[in-house]
């Protein structure tokens, strides 16, 4: 269902303008905020020490690898999440 609040935009409106610079400044600063968030669970882990360091695993190729894969498969979720709520539409699951 469509935002209510949202003028209804299509591909056309986007290449020019402010929405283009918008969602330019949009990606750049998620891109940033993933990176940081991925070295962070590579290097320090989560709050707290939970969980630990993906690279405490670097020894086992198989779960170090699994653990980056795991960690980048939920921020695709939660990003594609972000951006439905964002953007008042829902994709096919």
């Amino acid at each position: 269902m469509a935002c209510p609040r949202c003028p209804q935009r299509t591909p056309l409106t986007l290449t020019w303008g402010r929405d283009r610079e918008a969602l330019t400044f949009l990606a750049q600063t998620r891109q940033a905020t993933l990176l940081s968030a991925f070295m962070d669970a590579l290097t320090r882990g989560g709050p707290g020490g939970l969980p630990r360091p993906i690279e405490l695993h670097a020894h086992d190729p198989l779960r170090y690898v699994g653990d980056m894969l795991a960690w980048v498969h939920q921020a695709i979720a939660a990003e594609r999440e972000f951006l439905e709520s964002l953007f008042g539409v829902r994709g096919a699951r």
